[in-house]
């Protein structure tokens, strides 16, 4: 995602803040700076899955892929409380993904539920983020 208003200590320490609520499973990863706030970055896990964990439970904040795979990507619940505490750092931020643009908390709101019902799959086997989380939220 890239991230527009925050720096990225700021970005860092939102996902440090969620993390605690997801078993401080999840870390920030800063993919390219272009300015003191303009940004790419990630939010990742640290375990994502069965594989990963000694007791074999599912990880926090993890997600699967549309095909079931484990991926080190976060659920769509744990990106939507990092961008959560982004807008509380900076109401105005703006977030862009491959799934939206979000102009501030405003349109956040107004945008980020009706990327639940994106199919992330295939035409065959449909697949939605919120159907793909490891998490209990």
């Amino acid at each position: 995602m890239q991230i527009t208003g925050i720096t990225p200590q700021d970005f860092t320490d939102a996902v440090a803040k969620v993390s605690a609520l997801y078993g401080d499973n999840l870390t920030a990863q800063i993919t390219s700076v272009q300015s003191r706030t303009r940004f790419r970055a990630r939010v990742i896990v640290k375990e994502s899955g069965a594989s990963t964990r000694k007791d074999g439970g599912s990880a926090p904040g993890a997600r699967k892929s549309g095909s079931g795979r484990r991926l080190a990507a976060s659920c769509w619940h744990a990106y939507r409380d990092v961008m959560y505490a982004i807008f509380d750092v900076n109401s105005n931020a703006r977030i862009y993904t491959f799934m939206a643009k979000y102009k501030g908390r405003e349109g956040f709101e107004a945008i980020y539920p009706a990327t639940a019902y994106q199919n992330i799959g295939s035409f065959e086997q449909p697949a939605y983020m919120p159907d793909l989380c490891e998490c209990e939220h």
